[in-house]
């Protein structure tokens, strides 16, 4: 008989194996992707619906909770792909915004925000506001913050974003990673490098 005990109108019920449910997540803690067998579950006292499983992560031992809907309790605490030194506070806040979408697997956010981060370039460069995006494009090529190496990853974000915009389907993993890493390395270039070159 499992153990059973009630808190504020919930019950935690600690689980057998045979009665344990398998998730893969990316951990919260030690932002490892993990593949944890549930040791206890969360249920309404009312109902019984099972609101929550938990589950302690193999690498850090530290316990997380996920919902019915996915959610995973708490959020990550730690940002994939690299800081950035030296951006603009609306880059840097929209880059951290970046990051903790794909964190917490949003990835069709990730892939939108690191497409509008090319227009705050822009902006922050020297174009005007208020423009179609297009026009933002063409003044990062025309002023050669964007050379013919990195055309290609410009043009790969600009149409992957117009689809995610535009059709209703979800990003994938391995699209939004694309985004972010050519992002990163988009800001490292054109923020970070120039900084670093008139250090001492």
């Amino acid at each position: 008989m499992p153990t059973v005990y009630a808190i504020d109108e919930r019950i935690c019920e600690k689980l057998k194996i045979r009665d344990s449910i398998e998730k893969t997540f990316c951990c919260p803690y030690c932002a490892i992707r993990v593949s944890v067998l549930s040791d206890t579950r969360i249920s309404d006292a009312t109902t019984g619906a099972i609101l929550y499983h938990t589950f302690r992560c193999n690498k850090c031992h530290m316990p997380v909770a996920i919902g019915r809907k996915g959610e995973v309790i708490p959020p990550m605490q730690y940002l994939p792909f690299e800081s950035v030194s030296h951006l603009p506070e609306s880059i840097e806040s929209l880059y951290a915004e970046c990051r903790k979408c794909f964190a917490n697997e949003c990835f069709y956010s990730t892939v939108l925000l690191a497409r509008t981060m090319l227009m705050y370039i822009a902006v922050d460069q020297g174009a005007s506001e208020n423009k179609p995006f297009t026009t933002y494009i063409k003044f990062l090529e025309d002023n050669g913050y964007i050379t013919a190496y990195i055309k290609p990853w410009v043009d790969k974000l600009r149409t992957l974003g117009n689809h995610y915009v535009h059709d209703i389907t979800n990003a994938t993993e391995i699209e939004a990673t694309k985004a972010v890493t050519f992002m990163q390395y988009l800001l490292k270039t054109l923020y970070e490098l120039p900084h670093m070159a008139t250090e001492d």
